[in-house]
């Protein structure tokens, strides 16, 4: 397995740069140990938990890896009386992505309270908050202590928003069919303040999909989900036991895939602040895998107030000038910019001014083409929060770079441009204005000569 190794430092951006390209339910670059802590209550009283982090090696209690950077804090709730053993790759695999993830034991037998479940699961932020800051502990300055994410299973699920609604420390959060709870998850879903991530399955017999779209439709942008097409209850853990429902028609190790995908990216776009892992979240790449079907509300909306630019002429920026709504019950405000895979084009980034709920700003951004390319290229428009870094809104357009002188847009600079341009001049077409001001005159006559002489470019 791949570490960073040999690398005297490193950022946590570098690092991650590592797995940039691959899918992202395989391993990342450390090896995943764990090992058994005790934490302490508020109230002195203790629980023990599971911390998986990335190790020097796999073996259980290796030491923490030598050049891994910071590692952000993930915490874990697990189902209704299931074992946290039962989730061991799902939780080993975050670590192997340079997580550190802590997983009460707690609130395990037949008649758990929710609350308290909800307080453990925070309680286990601050234990490792503590061992951070603790000189010989394995975590001691090892740790992204104000980069969090809490997510959980069922009622794991449930507790995973009690506790996000009561903790100023989260960054985002996801959960795994979760389960209403007592007090109401549901309700508590609208105090949620930062991203939400609700996954759900078609085919789950124990948590219908019904009530993960209740806890959807309580809670407030940014919010997303997705639903895996035969997805079922305990297609999240490694094995099935008490109170669990059957594989129908997708494999066990098929879910677990897709929600190791799933968490990896959310997480890193939230909690590492990855802005490659937009595209997965809420771009053009959310319905890759044709087995998930997202609902999602950015609370964000981004329009076109004119027709995007379709063709660029190269050393000339293209305006575009776009609507950001703001649809969220908060006040926002978003960078809005052109994206693109290619380094051909580029693009200027305007940040709106504060947007009340409800209310719209129009921006605009220009497209340039660094170098010419006549074949038309997708690109993406995206407004992005500035309120979590990672939330957009987007739409895409096509568009096509060409050199000056290739008058006719054929991509070939030749005789037939300088006809054309001739036959503009001499109409006084408003596209015979080579130098763009605003005059048609022998000086674009000789601005175009010497662009043609010159190849175009």
């Amino acid at each position: 397995m791949l570490g960073c190794s040999g690398i005297a430092m490193i950022t946590l951006a570098a690092c991650c740069a590592l797995s940039d390209a691959q899918d992202l339910a395989l391993p990342g670059p450390f090896p995943a140990s764990s090992r058994s802590v005790t934490v302490t209550r508020p109230s002195s009283t203790t629980f023990t938990a599971t911390v998986w982090y990335p190790g020097a090696t796999n073996a259980a209690s290796a030491p923490f890896h030598p050049t891994c950077p910071p590692s952000p804090i993930l915490t874990f709730g697990h189902g209704f009386f299931q074992t946290v053993s039962t989730y061991q790759s799902m939780l080993a695999h975050l670590a192997t992505h340079g997580y550190t993830v802590i997983a009460t034991t707690s609130e395990g037998g037949l008649f758990p309270n929710h609350s308290n479940f909800a307080a453990d699961i925070r309680t286990c932020i601050t234990h490792l908050e503590t061992q951070h800051a603790t000189s010989g502990s394995f975590v001691f300055q090892r740790l992204a202590p104000d980069r969090v994410g809490v997510f959980g299973h069922s009622m794991g699920g449930g507790a995973t928003i009690l506790a996000t609604a009561a903790d100023a420390r989260v960054d985002a959060a996801a959960t795994l069919a979760a389960a209403d709870t007592n007090p109401s998850s549901i309700a508590a879903a609208a105090n949620v303040s930062v991203p939400v991530l609700l996954i759900s399955g078609s085919s789950d017999t124990i948590v219908p999909p019904a009530q993960n779209q209740s806890h959807y439709n309580a809670a407030r942008a940014p919010k997303s989900y997705p639903l895996i097409a035969g997805g079922f209850h305990c297609g999240y853990q490694d094995s099935s036991s008490f109170g669990c429902d059957s594989q129908t028609t997708l494999p066990r190790a098929e879910q677990l895939a897709i929600v190791r995908r799933q968490l990896t990216g959310w997480f890193d776009l939230y909690i590492k602040q990855d802005q490659t892992r937009w595209r997965v979240a809420w771009g053009p790449d959310r319905d890759a895998d044709t087995r998930i079907t997202s609902v999602q509300d950015s609370g964000l909306a981004v329009s076109l107030v004119s027709p995007a630019p379709s063709v660029v002429i190269f050393g000339t920026p293209a305006p575009c000038t776009v609507r950001v709504t703001n649809t969220s019950p908060r006040t926002l405000a978003a960078a809005v910019t052109i994206e693109s895979a290619s380094p051909n084009w580029s693009s200027t980034t305007i940040n709106t001014a504060s947007i009340a709920s409800g209310q719209s700003q129009d921006v605009t951004v220009f497209l340039s083409a660094v170098a010419p390319a006549s074949a038309p290229v997708t690109l993406t428009l995206s407004a992005r929060s500035l309120a979590d870094g990672g939330t957009r809104s987007w739409l895409s357009f096509s568009a096509a770079a060409f050199c000056p002188a290739d008058v006719n847009r054929d991509g070939i600079i030749d005789f037939f441009d300088y006809l054309d341009f001739v036959a503009d001049f001499s109409a006084s077409s408003t596209a015979a204005d080579f130098n763009a001001d605003g005059t048609i005159d022998f000086f674009d006559y000789l601005d175009f000569v010497a662009a043609f002489s010159s190849g175009g470019c």
